[in-house]
């Protein structure tokens, strides 16, 4: 998922760096954005300099403080919540004040994530829909602390990289809530 979230920045002629543990990982990653671009170059949509100039772009690592100056960066670890708060914490501890930290997950709640963090405010879901490269959906998620700031910012950077934003609010709602939010869900109009 995360060589596809990068092909999405690097088709808009913006550097990426991606960040694993493991060098086999970075390497297989790398590999099936070349293989990407390669058949996109076959199928005359790019030409041969293009891939070059793309793939430039894209720089692997395994040094969580090469993100220090990032003003954005997308989280696309394994879905528990325990490896992405761990992942959070480690961002949170380098990435610059006022940076936006993204999730992409699909279904984890936004909040838990963001209290790994000493700045929920600037936590947002963007989940990318698989392959995050060809599908043209973005779903942009807020929590109740998330800055309005950044989601202006979610919003503008799917115009961006050309995908239609799907807005969403995570919400978390006890057993005792249920009932009165399905009532309003579907209350006549």
């Amino acid at each position: 998922m995360g060589g596809g979230i990068a092909m999405c920045f690097a088709n808009i002629g913006l550097p990426v760096t991606i960040v694993d543990n493991s060098q086999d990982a970075l390497d297989r990653g790398l590999s099936v954005v070349q293989d990407n671009y390669d058949k996109s170059k076959r199928r005359g949509k790019i030409a041969a300099a293009e891939v070059e100039r793309r793939m430039s772009l894209i720089t692997p690592t395994s040094d969580y403080q090469m993100l220090s100056e990032n003003d954005l960066i997308i989280e696309a670890v394994y879905e528990a919540m325990d490896i992405k708060k761990e992942v959070f914490t480690k961002i949170d501890s380098i990435a610059k004040p006022n940076a936006i930290l993204a999730t992409n997950t699909s279904y984890l709640d936004l909040q838990e994530i963001a209290s790994a963090t000493g700045r929920s405010k600037d936590v947002v879901g963007l989940h990318f829909f698989s392959p995050a490269n060809v599908m043209p959906l973005l779903e942009i998620v807020r929590s109740e602390n998330t800055d309005k700031s950044v989601v202006s910012t979610a919003l503008t950077l799917a115009r961006m990289i050309r995908v239609r934003p799907q807005w969403s609010h995570a919400i978390a709602l006890g057993s005792s809530q249920i009932g009165s939010w399905l009532h309003e869900l579907v209350r006549p109009i």
